[in-house]
């Protein structure tokens, strides 16, 4: 049986969705536009097992490049969260990847390319899959698979900005994974904007996007720019005398709203880096794949224990006996230790005072300034004594926070007088915190008096 695709575009800004089906082997045999409220209709016409794909368009959508302190991934991972949050002005669901690094004011920084969208809107059009009987494989956002359709067009190495004009028109700016600018322009065709004033304005939002492109990116200029859909012939004449690049009109033998609909249908699920699935879709995929392997694996266990309990009745009984002569054994060194003098433990006691002015003296010129310590012990073990050290962060935000860690962890480092320093940050509601942990050499050996 041939396995069917179907590719749902889902533009929430003009409540309409875009589709295709395709078939292994045929490539796309229908595609199509509707209202999103006839999406309910749409999935019940539809028979047979489906490979549904997801892709959203929405105000609520994050496609950019972040810059991060090269950290532990857990925290990467609630900074950026907090970011989007900020955004969106909503609890977000997201995926990032690490694309680089860069030299920012001499320091060396991550950069992360992170994809996505509000919590509750994947949530809901999963939740309406799913009551239709389509369970979604890939949910993402719109750029991810316009980006793997352009580069598999285009080239990898190339910028290349993509205007797509349809019943509303976007720009995307992408270089090979990085997916740098996604901008919706407008909810009219290019054919109703009036001639002259309309067209201009629209013109100048393009122009201001490529100029946008070019003072973030460091002077890097587009090396195509591509336009598609209807209306493409007019608005390259009217881009002739404005820019200076080679611009294209991408044909194809099928007529399909937006282009990105080859991308998701071409995606493999399973390697797609920026899959937005929600964690109940996640766990029911576990759950699945589990009871698959483990009725296999439960089929070749019973055989085993078959086989293998008649040699572990024989054996019971010589298990029994090395048990009980074990608990012997046990409680007799229980015994001995409890026989050890409690002067000799005082007197180990005394003898394992750490040096505290000495300590004190060398982290206070350690500690930066907006770094308060709330708590710090010290205790002896073996020949180092270990420390440990908490405390808070006065900083305007985590990736501040972040940085000043790192500037003392640094310096900790550095000195002569502390080892096996790790410091681990804490972020919650209230702020940002850490836990900091130090070894201290002994000075000379302890004289045990034996």
């Amino acid at each position: 049986m041939r396995a069917m695709r179907i590719a749902l575009i889902v533009e929430h800004v003009n409540k309409k969705v875009a589709f295709a089906i395709g078939d292994e082997g045929k490539g796309i045999v229908q595609s199509g536009q509707f209202p999103l409220a006839d999406l309910p209709l749409f999935l019940s016409e539809l028979k047979g097992k489906k490979d549904v794909r997801v892709a959203l368009i929405s105000d609520k959508m994050i496609n950019r490049k972040f810059l991060m302190p090269p950290t532990k991934e857990k925290l990467i991972k609630e900074l950026i969260r907090r970011q989007l949050v900020q955004l969106i002005k909503a609890e977000a669901i997201f995926r990032f990847r690490e694309i680089g690094t860069a030299l920012l004011e001499g320091v060396t920084k991550k950069v992360f390319q992170v994809i996505g969208t509000d919590f509750g809107l994947v949530e809901e059009i999963y939740a309406l899959l799913e009551r239709n009987g389509a369970r979604p494989s890939i949910i993402t956002t719109y750029p991810v698979p316009l980006s793997h359709f352009l580069r598999s067009r285009y080239g990898e190495d190339k910028v290349i900005a993509f205007v797509e004009l349809n019943e509303s028109y976007y720009i995307t700016v992408i270089k090979g994974q990085e997916i740098r600018i996604f901008r919706h322009l407008g909810k009219k065709s290019l054919d109703e904007l009036e001639p002259g004033m309309g067209v201009e304005m629209f013109v100048k939002a393009l122009l201001q996007t490529l100029f946008y492109h070019k003072q973030e990116f460091r002077g890097e200029n587009i090396d195509i720019l591509v336009l598609s859909g209807k209306g493409a012939e007019k608005l390259r004449d009217a881009l002739k005398e404005e820019l200076q690049l080679e611009v294209l009109i991408h044909e194809d033998d099928q007529e399909i709203p937006l282009k990105g609909l080859h991308g998701l249908l071409e995606i493999d699920r399973r390697t797609c880096n920026y899959n937005l699935l929600p964690p109940e879709a996640i766990e029911k995929e576990k759950v699945k794949k589990t009871f698959l392997s483990g009725s296999a694996v439960l089929l070749l266990l019973i055989a085993v224990i078959t086989f293998r309990h008649a040699r572990l009745t024989a054996h019971y009984q010589n298990l029994n006996y090395f048990r009980k002569e074990l608990e012997k054994s046990v409680t007799k060194k229980e015994m001995a230790l409890k026989k050890l003098s409690k002067e000799f433990i005082a007197f180990q006691v005394e003898k394992a005072q750490p040096p505290w002015p000495e300590v004190l003296f060398e982290m206070s010129a350690l500690v930066p300034g907006r770094i308060i310590l709330t708590s710090l012990s010290i205790e002896r073990k073996g020949e180092l004594f270990q420390g440990e050290a908490e405390g808070k962060i006065v900083c305007e935000n985590e990736i501040e926070g972040v940085e000043l860690l790192e500037e003392m962890k640094r310096r900790f480092d550095l000195s002569p007088y502390f080892e096996n320093v790790r410091c681990e940050e804490d972020i919650d509601e209230e702020g940002m915190g850490f836990k900091l942990q130090f070894s201290v050499p002994v000075k000379g050996k302890l004289n045990y008096g034996f």
